[in-house]
């Protein structure tokens, strides 16, 4: 009994301790060691507790795995060498998911790894503001053991999901002190001033959703409408003084206008939006040269108009790396939990947050590569554990 509640505490500070490395030592190292450390702790879970948990998601991405390993050896890739390093990480992804989905399975954990993410990403935009001097085209890396390094787009990311982890804790009664909610604004200037396109409108678009799901619920379509309104009129109105102000126009306005600009005329006047529109384009082209078997894993990298990159979208990079199957297999976890969720009707509050997250990960990864992204994967975990939580009657 004893040494069940030493393994418990000592998980629960190391689940506390991995997602903080996550944030700042991926691909490193550190956090290989840490995995590794991880999956020991798992190892002892399953021996003192005698029973193990294979949800959905690790199925799946072990399923991805091995097909892009068996894709990548039966000489389906364009570029072996690059195919074969990357299905090593999704070898250590797997390991990371079927140990964390184990390891997180009470209320506790779950909340703790919540809080460790809110104040690691408080940690994380500290120290790029204090190292870039306030220079957002500049990538700053993280202290020790790392040659990775967060840009002007990442972090405000991990602002607008710490956002929400705060209204969810807030709003099932997790914490108290609204000191908390104080964050929030802090995390929604830092994404204005920051000028991340894809984080201010997954934040756009997420505060409209959350207004009309939530007041539908209360059947009050009326209220709903009113303050979509308000929060458009705002909208217009911040949109005006970024538009009139020179540092604010130098940072968002630029961008905005160009990405404006490519969706009415399909000419982006950006750079960035320009580059993103070329590498969609080539996507599409190789997509319908080769829809079933695709080029390989991280194989878009090497055709022209690529720019040497991921394609920037989820759904065409996983297509052309192994065909329409590799898609359907990454995303059906996603839409049985949807459709689960959608039919549920306990926790209502709950449901809610889960749904946003679920909508907010669909709507990103049209915007960036997320299935070899290990805080999106953690995002993911979040999700099945509080599915498992329903399945079982536990609330989280």
């Amino acid at each position: 009994m004893k040494k069940n509640i030493t393994l418990d505490k000592l998980t629960s500070c190391f689940l506390s301790l991995y997602v903080f490395v996550l944030l700042f030592w991926d691909y490193t190292i550190v956090f290989r060691v840490c995995t590794i450390i991880l999956f020991v702790l798992f190892f002892l879970k399953v021996l003192s507790n005698k029973k193990i948990k294979i949800p959905k998601i690790v199925v799946f991405y072990c399923i991805l795995t091995i097909y892009f390993i068996v894709h990548t050896y039966a000489g389906f890739t364009v570029k072996f060498s690059l195919s074969i390093d990357y299905c090593y990480t999704l070898i250590l992804n797997s390991l990371m998911i079927f140990s964390l989905c184990n390891l997180i399975d009470s209320k506790k954990n779950f909340i703790l790894m919540l809080k460790t993410f809110i104040f690691s990403t408080i940690i994380c935009m500290v120290y790029f503001l204090y190292q870039s001097k306030g220079n957002f085209d500049l990538t700053v890396n993280f202290m020790i053991f790392s040659d990775y390094g967060f840009d002007h787009n990442t972090i405000p990311v991990f602002c607008g999901l710490s956002s929400g982890f705060i209204l969810y804790l807030y709003k099932t009664k997790k914490i108290s002190n609204k000191l908390w909610l104080m964050l929030i604004p802090l995390f929604c200037v830092y994404i204005l001033i920051s000028g991340a396109r894809k984080s201010l409108i997954l934040f756009i678009f997420t505060t409209i959703i959350y207004i009309l799901i939530k007041d539908t619920k209360q059947k009050n379509i009326a209220k709903s409408l009113g303050k979509i309104f308000a929060f458009g009129s705002f909208a217009v109105f911040a949109y005006m003084i970024i538009m009139r102000n020179e540092y604010l126009y130098n940072a968002i306005g630029v961008r905005f206008e160009g990405f404006i600009n490519g969706l009415g005329n399909g000419n982006y006047t950006e750079t960035s939006a320009q580059t993103r529109d070329i590498m969609f384009q080539t996507a599409i082209k190789l997509i319908k040269q080769k829809p079933f078997i695709g080029y390989g894993l991280f194989s878009f990298s090497t055709f022209p108009g690529s720019s040497e990159s991921w394609c920037h979208n989820t759904y065409l990079e996983l297509i052309v790396s192994g065909g329409v199957i590799c898609a359907l297999i990454y995303y059906l976890p996603q839409f049985i939990d949807l459709i689960k969720l959608i039919k549920q009707k306990r926790s209502p509050i709950r449901n809610l947050f889960i749904l946003l997250l679920i909508y907010i990960l669909l709507v990103h990864d049209n915007l960036s590569v997320s299935y070899l992204y290990r805080p999106s994967l953690l995002l993911l975990i979040f999700i099945d554990g509080y599915i498992f939580s329903i399945k079982h009657q536990k609330k989280i």
